[in-house]
């Protein structure tokens, strides 16, 4: 039986699983943590030879190696093979534990020397995907068969000066069937490889930190201890008492999210300094409830896959640190490391920047999915090695790293007995961390109630009625294009219920590939059959590390101190668990309807915070900012919108003309036109069209969020191919006012869907007033994606000021993140492209103006959304990435009444009741001003 389809062996050749950990000669390099310093530390990162086979028995160790790579990496991203992407479901037959035939096979090649032949040395390789053999000299030392766990092997007495190194690489394992996480399938050596020094080859070190009678103490499980010193992190020495290999630590601080302090603990044996960062924290269950230090807390988290958008899985620690110092400013708190260990960098580096992890095993079989039976592999004796392996290889190497206080073992993979195996061998193997695994859904194993993409109302019944254990909800919130909406609501039922106590967003960033002109690609872009298209894409933050609209609406919901307004009285709810409110200020900012500031002032946050504003307003801001003078939340109450600023004064003169096609208007330079078969209206300015169209519509290009409302209805009815025709149309003219009414219908082809209603245009003191009574017949349809007028603007136009909420995109369930004020900005910025091109760039706004040196188009209303783009719909529909997008000879605006919410439902909640757009007769208006300098015109 080949070695990469026999379950019965996990792994050969390598050493017992330890914990992560370097030895250094002398005390600064161990202070330093850097382990390229590390005893007898030999980088065999770089570029290698390589060779790419089609089947694993094609490669020989004697090939010709014609081609270089770069280790760490993928292949598939360095031009050989290609990258396939899926959700669920393999990319093979499932054969179980079979591979294909056609297994994708790299052979790597490398030299290295060694100056201490006669040292105790071992070699280490953090990541291989996915199956690998090795051979130094020629000589076979092993194999290893699981994609994210570390391996070393003992090559003491095997190195000679000069070495050769070849490993071959086989894409598809029998393991491969345990690692189907959402991702791109893709291979190589992709985290670090290097020889290392161990004084003592079998030696592990494991640390505890526990408070007992108010004292933190640190026990350290070990062979040898010689002797221990503890360092805080600025390495100034700290006073401990050792007794055997527990020490009293009387002085230390206490590690947490908010307040991340740590420690370096130095032991040293045989000459040999071996440094660990340590927190001290002690995680537990009381009265049902988490706690950390004693303390009650809630876990704001979100779910980070590793992505680098050009090397795909190979990331660097500076793209780890990336990630870390955006979600520190989103307010999270908390990391799903979904769904395998990270590398070891990025847990020291989450110690240090405060974020508590969910460590989860490298344990996904979802594509069994599709097979009569999805909780075979759990129930599969054959499979127990794989289960036990995985996650005695996770916890022993990860032990050591504080900031997991959870470790979770793995992702939608059923339920059975191996799980309940590889739970019993986690609590023998760490007593002082909780166990999370989602499917465990009686809680019979698990120490916390866990579940996905729970709708709101759930949430709310699990708050009502809590389970015996805390409770999470690992993913939620689907960030997959616009989006994702009604997460507000959710925060307010984790805020309400003390039992619910942590919540992850899916996900933290889009996991596209950059391609040279800048386009991001999803699954089918490479050839990748079968695929899951764009669902990659659901991050907080785009392939490029750029914050969506969505990461800010996270932000403002999770912020730690959350602001409740109501007419001026301003109190404060509290999400932080372990430092002070008082390290916050809030800052307060009084405007009247003329944007005129009536009181500003700056004060501390405190526990009984209650504040009174006894002014009379339009908009109070209070702004939550914390030490570094961050604004890390928003809130504002507005009682009513800004007056609209004045334009030039205009002729009200009007001078009308009629004939069996059309309605004309002329006043000064300005001419309107206004069809009596079709409803369209254009407005020339000396003959240059301005303003174009002017009909009902409901067209709205696909988002994410809304695939089955858009296949089931939008697409269905054909809702993005309206045709319009006008039943009459009168014309009332008196002395001081000109108003044209018509009665309009418009609707799909195919179907009896229709809306009827009435357009009346007035011309009065120089402006323009629109107003529209529609009546949906809603027999057929019953939700629309939107509802409003669709404008064509003179492309010369791209200036915009507004009054509304901004500055990012936003919408009814979506506009946390969003403040009411005055914006400056213009088109481009106005609506982004998602990258994954899509709708949006809806902005709820009172008061709109976009213009140029010339000319200024100014509406204004009540409630309006306004949404206003170089493409049209059908441009945006068409596209499939945003170097496809095209422009047309227009602006297109939409003024619309309603607009349907987001939800997250590309794979979670549907749109909330209260934001569907649901068919029902309304009435709407606005105003348009237009004023031209004819001195620049």
């Amino acid at each position: 039986m080949k070695k990469y389809e026999d379950l019965s062996v996990f792994y050969e050749g390598v050493l017992d699983y330890k914990a992560y950990y370097f030895e250094y000669t002398n005390l600064e390099d161990a202070l330093g943590m850097k382990k390229n310093k590390s005893a007898h530390f030999i980088d065999l990162n770089g570029e290698w030879d390589f060779k790419l086979f089609d089947f694993p028995e094609q490669a020989n160790l004697e090939t010709n190696f014609d081609s270089k790579i770069t280790v760490p990496g993928m292949w598939q991203t360095q031009g050989y093979g290609s990258l396939h992407y899926t959700d669920e479901g393999f990319p093979f037959n499932l054969n179980f534990p079979l591979t294909p035939a056609k297994n994708p096979t790299g052979l790597y090649r490398t030299s290295f020397k060694v100056e201490d032949v006669n040292a105790k040395q071992v070699l280490c390789f953090e990541g291989i995907d996915n199956y690998a053999e090795v051979y130094l000299n020629g000589e076979y030392l092993g194999f290893t068969k699981s994609s994210r766990q570390l391996y070393e092997f003992d090559i003491s007495g095997k190195v000679q000066v000069d070495n050769q190194l070849i490993v071959k690489v086989v894409q598809f394992s029998d393991q491969t069937y345990f690692e189907d996480q959402d991702m791109w399938w893709a291979s190589g050596i992709f985290r670090d490889v290097y020889v290392k020094s161990y004084s003592d080859i079998n030696a592990d070190y494991t640390l505890k930190t526990t408070k007992r009678q108010n004292v933190w103490t640190l026990e350290i499980v070990a062979d040898l201890c010689e002797t221990v010193t503890i360092y805080d992190k600025s390495n100034s020495e700290q006073v401990v008492t050792r007794l055997g290999n527990t020490l009293t630590c009387p002085t230390v601080e206490a590690w947490n999210p908010e307040a991340p302090e740590y420690y370096k603990v130095i032991i040293q044996n045989n000459e040999m300094f071996i440094p660990f960062l340590v927190g001290f924290r002690q995680i537990t269950i009381e009265n049902n409830l988490m706690h950390l230090n004693g303390k009650y807390f809630k876990m704001h988290g979100v779910n980070r896959h590793d992505l680098n958008g050009r090397n795909c899985r190979a990331v660097s620690v500076a793209d780890i640190e990336t990630d870390l110092k955006l979600m520190k400013e989103c307010n999270i708190n908390a990391i799903r490391t979904a769904h395998y260990p990270n590398q070891p960098e990025f847990y020291n580096l989450c110690l240090k920047y405060g974020f508590m992890v969910m460590s989860e095993t490298d344990l996904e079989v979802h594509g069994f999915a599709y097979t009569s039976d999805f909780n075979f592999v759990a129930n599969d004796p054959n499979s127990t090695l794989s289960f036990l392996n995985r996650t005695a290889g996770h916890i022993e190497v990860c032990k050591n790293f504080s900031a997991i206080v959870m470790w979770s073992m793995g992702n939608e993979s059923g339920y059975g007995d191996n799980f309940k195996q590889a739970i019993k061998l986690t609590k023998e193997l760490d007593d002082t961390r909780l166990v999370h695994y989602e499917e465990d859904s009686l809680l019979e194993n698990v120490d916390v109630a866990s579940s996905m993409y729970t709708r709101v109302a759930m949430m709310d019944l699990f708050g009502k009625y809590p389970a015996p254990k805390p409770r999470v909800i690992c993913e939620y919130g689907h960030a997959m294009g616009l989006g994702p909406g009604g997460i507000k609501e959710y925060q307010q039922v984790f805020d309400k219920y003390a039992s619910i106590q942590g919540h992850f967003i899916w996900e933290w960033k889009d996991h596209g590939i950059i391609a040279e002109n800048g386009d991001i690609k999803y699954g089918g872009d490479f050839g990748d059959y079968p695929n899951n298209s764009n669902f990659c894409l659901d991050g907080l933050v785009d392939t490029n590390n750029v914050p969506t609209s969505g990461y800010y609406e996270y932000q403002n919901v999770i912020s730690p101190i959350k602001v409740m307004i109501d007419n001026g009285r301003i109190t404060l709810h509290s999400r932080i668990y372990f430092t002070s409110m008082e390290n916050y200020k809030l800052a307060i900012e009084v405007l009247d309807a003329n944007r005129k500031v009536l009181f500003e002032k700056t004060v501390t946050a405190t526990k009984d915070f209650d504040y009174q504003v006894d002014l009379d307003y339009a908009v109070l801001n209070v702004n939550v900012v914390n030490e570094a003078g961050v604004v890390v939340g928003k809130f504002q109450e507005k009682l009513q919108n800004f007056n609209v600023k004045p334009l030039a004064v205009v002729s009200s003169d009007y001078v009308l003309e009629q004939t069996s096609l059309e309605v004309i208007i002329n006043k000064d330079n300005l001419q309107m036109k206004i069809s009596k078969i079709d409803g369209q209206l254009i407005i020339n300015n000396e003959s240059q069209i301005l303003i174009g169209d002017g009909r009902l519509n409901v067209s709205r290009p696909h988002i994410d969020n809304h695939k089955m409302e858009t296949v089931e209805i939008f697409n269905h009815y054909h809702l993005n191919h309206f045709q319009t025709k006008v039943l009459d149309t009168e014309v009332l003219e008196t002395s001081s006012t000109l108003m044209i009414k018509q009665n309009i219908v418009t609707g799909p082809p195919v179907y009896d869907f229709k809306i009827d209603y009435v357009r009346t245009i007035v011309f009065k003191d120089g402006a323009i007033y629109f107003d529209y009574d529609y009546r949906p017949n809603s027999n057929v349809v019953s939700v629309l994606p939107r509802i409003g007028v669709d404008f064509n603007l003179s492309k010369r136009l791209g200036e915009i000021e507004y009054d509304g909420f901004g500055p990012f995109e936003n919408y009814d369930d979506f506009c946390d993140h969003a403040t009411y004020g005055t914006y400056q900005t213009d088109v481009n910025s106005y609506f982004k492209p998602h990258s994954c091109p899509q709708d949006g760039g809806n902005h709820l706004v009172s008061n709109f103006n976009i213009s140029d040196d010339c000319i200024a188009i100014n509406i204004s209303g009540s409630d309006l959304n306004i949404k206003c783009s170089k493409y049209t719909n059908a441009s945006i529909d068409a596209a499939k990435h945003v170097s496809e997008l095209q422009e047309d000879e227009y602006l297109h605006l939409e003024v619309n009444d309603k607009v349907h919410g987001l939800g997250s439902n590309s794979w979670g909640s549907e749109v909330l009741e209260s934001y569907v757009n649901y068919t029902k007769p309304s009435t709407f208006g606005f105003k348009l001003d237009i004023e031209v300098n004819h001195e620049n015109n």
